[in-house]
């Protein structure tokens, strides 16, 4: 077990998008799912209307969404045991029943990055995201990689950092917000925003996504060996992905178990989304998931600490919910009040 920071590599805050499930006659699905979070003393604003995020840096923020009906955003989120604590509440209202998620529902995260932006910076971190756009895809199902809401970047956006080597405002000639990764907040909040990944209540992949994006950040933001300019090419599907991997940090002998589950986490995904590629799982550790589903459950989550020689998450015994996927119900712990660093 490790003693890495308690620190996340950099902020994160995601919005999860649902549309209405079961809920009581007098009640509201922005109501419904506040009530759920205060009564397990998690701090909520309730809008009942859209507004813009975030309205507090330290509680959720509950309200209408535009694409799919309903948006609940999470605190502002630092270390690896408020990011256990914020997925709590994503196992609290996916256990409610009173959030389902459709195919017009998206997970979008912010990554707090605008302290170290530097127009060096920008140019390495735009150039990254770039050159490797078609890999990122790759974790995601194939109607999430034609949606309108995550479009591909906008390639004058891209000659234009390249011609003034990141000396840009970055957030003014951007444009839509509606592509995967959006960097119009940067100018506001001083975020990126990932749109790319499908909706889910599911708080072990809520978790795990977090990881990697902070995790991928980091190392851009660090100084990445990215290449030039220009899209990246491989023979196939998985050498792009084991590519962007590997230029992440995140493929061979790694000695962080919370990059590991990251890096677990993606390469599940790309089997999943991808099944006739050649399939890894980043070396490292043997592969343990066989996904039946396009959920990462806290059962997976178990499997993969197990592979790496820790104890489950599941016994934990704080408070229980049922937890149910499409073919699949089991009891398991809430993520979210487990100390990170003692499973992960």
């Amino acid at each position: 077990m490790d003693n890495f920071s308690k620190l996340l590599p950099w902020p994160v805050g995601f919005e999860l998008e649902w549309a209405q499930g079961t809920i009581p006659s007098r009640s509201t699905p922005t109501r419904e799912v506040a009530r759920v979070l205060r009564d397990h003393g998690l701090g909520v604003h309730d809008a009942e209307r859209w507004r813009r995020t975030p309205q507090s840096l330290t509680h959720w923020d509950i309200k209408t969404d535009s694409s799919c009906g309903y948006e609940a955003c999470s605190p502002v989120i630092e270390t690896y045991d408020e990011l256990a604590k914020a997925c709590s509440g994503v196992h609290l209202i996916e256990a409610s029943g009173a959030a389902r998620i459709t195919r017009s529902c998206g997970l979008h995260v912010h990554v707090g990055i605008g302290s170290a932006m530097s127009p060096e910076v920008l140019e390495s971190v735009i150039k990254f995201l770039y050159r490797y756009e078609a890999a990122f895809y790759l974790i995601v199902p194939d109607y999430r990689r034609v949606n309108r809401y995550c479009r591909p970047i906008n390639v004058a956006v891209v000659d234009a950092v390249r011609k003034n080597r990141g000396d840009v405002e970055i957030a003014s000639i951007w444009g839509s917000k509606d592509t995967w990764v959006n960097f119009i907040p940067l100018g506001r909040i001083g975020t990126v925003e990932f749109r790319f990944m499908e909706g889910t209540l599911s708080a072990a992949t809520v978790y795990a996504y977090c990881l990697f994006l902070s995790f991928v950040m980091d190392v851009l933001i660090r100084g990445a060996k990215n290449g030039r300019w220009g899209r990246a090419s491989a023979k196939d599907d998985w050498m792009l992905f084991y590519t962007m991997l590997q230029q992440c940090g995140m493929y061979g002998r790694i000695t962080n178990d919370k990059v590991v589950i990251a890096r677990k986490w993606a390469s599940h995904r790309f089997r999943l989304f991808n099944p006739n590629s050649k399939r890894g799982d980043g070396g490292g550790v043997s592969t343990v998931l066989q996904p039946t589903d396009t959920h990462f459950t806290v059962h997976d989550l178990d499997a993969l600490c197990m592979d790496l020689g820790h104890s489950t998450i599941s016994n934990s015994s704080r408070f229980t919910v049922v937890h149910t996927t499409d073919d699949i119900t089991y009891t398991s712990s809430s993520l979210g009040f487990v100390n990170a660093d003692s499973y992960i």
